[in-house]
């Protein structure tokens, strides 16, 4: 048995709730609801992943939804693990995972900025990039940036 095959064991074992797969060597794939993140990261953390290295966000508008996708890693062991939840997209909220991973802190205000999802927990959502922005997320898969333009800029046809 790999070492991937025992983790995503070890997880189903402990959170019977959880999708988990190999994906391939090295990388292990969880699917989990929103509510169980915490409780996941945590344990992931207590085995040895200790690395935060990303979170991401991808815009499923077709669904109704985004997906937060949480990257860690074991430097021991060389496994990367994405934890995924899917959230409502039309009230994004996500516990903040800052009692967990304190780097989550800049991966939390960037999502956002770009997408909108609130971070309870998190004590500073302030704007990193964006300055005086009164639109929709940027990065939402909705925002037209041609009709954006045009009313920033007072473009004429």
């Amino acid at each position: 048995m790999t070492r991937e095959q025992e983790l995503v064991d070890r997880l189903k074992s402990r959170f019977p709730a959880v999708d988990a797969r190999v994906q391939r060597r090295q990388r292990v794939i969880v699917s989990v609801a929103r509510e169980l993140v915490p409780a996941v990261l945590l344990w992931l953390k207590q085995a040895g992943y200790h690395q935060l290295t990303l979170i991401s966000c991808v815009d499923w508008i077709e669904d109704g939804q985004f997906e937060l996708v949480y990257h860690v890693a074991a430097h021991a062991s060389g496994i990367h693990v994405m934890v995924k939840a899917r959230i409502d997209r039309e009230n994004p909220v996500m516990e903040s995972i800052i009692p967990i991973y304190v780097p989550a802190q800049p991966y939390e205000r960037e999502i956002h900025e770009f997408f909108g999802v609130d971070f309870p927990g998190n004590p500073d959502l302030a704007p990193l990039y964006l300055d005086d922005w009164h639109d929709l997320p940027p990065l939402r898969r909705d925002f037209d940036t041609k009709a954006y333009s045009q009313r920033r800029y007072d473009y004429e046809q």
